[in-house]
């Protein structure tokens, strides 16, 4: 895999836990369905979604390229 930069590492784990966070709350609602829990599990929802497109911009943007000696030209 690609060496990241310490930006794109930043922004790969906010998502693991977003993504952490939002399987919690699912996990909540699997032990009690009658809870109020549609306002947590949108916002969670919402945290996912804009730390992995953090991440995707930030894996474009901060992958530093492997020393393989293949290079293309």
């Amino acid at each position: 895999m690609a060496n990241l930069s310490a930006k794109a590492a930043a922004s790969k784990q906010a998502l693991r836990q977003a993504s952490q966070d939002y399987l919690a709350i699912v996990e909540k609602v699997i032990e009690n369905p009658r809870g109020q829990f549609v306002e947590k599990l949108r916002e969670a929802e919402e945290r996912v979604a804009e730390k992995a497109v953090r991440w995707a911009l930030d894996y474009e943007e901060g992958v530093e390229p492997e020393s393989s000696g293949n290079h293309h030209q």
